[in-house]
């Protein structure tokens, strides 16, 4: 589950990161956008999303038989996202 840091505004809530699975479901690198990564709260909204994936491994869910479609995904963190 993400925690976003307290205080961090919606347009602050907005970060894309590159995950790098192995065959296992396991992380095995994790890249967030350069650029406006400049701001404290930027980096803690990155520092949080890659908390999140770390702590939410292994990612069983990921077939084995499919690891070239899922071995590298991007996924967008946002506000929209934490009204799921």
């Amino acid at each position: 589950m993400w925690s976003p840091p307290p205080g961090a505004k919606p347009e602050d809530l907005k970060i894309l990161v590159t995950i790098k699975f192995k065959p296992d479901g396991r992380i095995a690198a994790l890249s967030g956008p350069p650029g406006s990564g400049n701001s404290a709260v930027f980096a803690a909204v990155r520092m949080s999303a890659i908390n999140a994936l770390i702590l939410g491994q292994p990612y069983n869910m990921l077939r084995p038989e499919h690891y070239d479609q899922w071995k590298e995904l991007d996924i967008e963190f946002s506000d929209e996202f934490l009204r799921r």
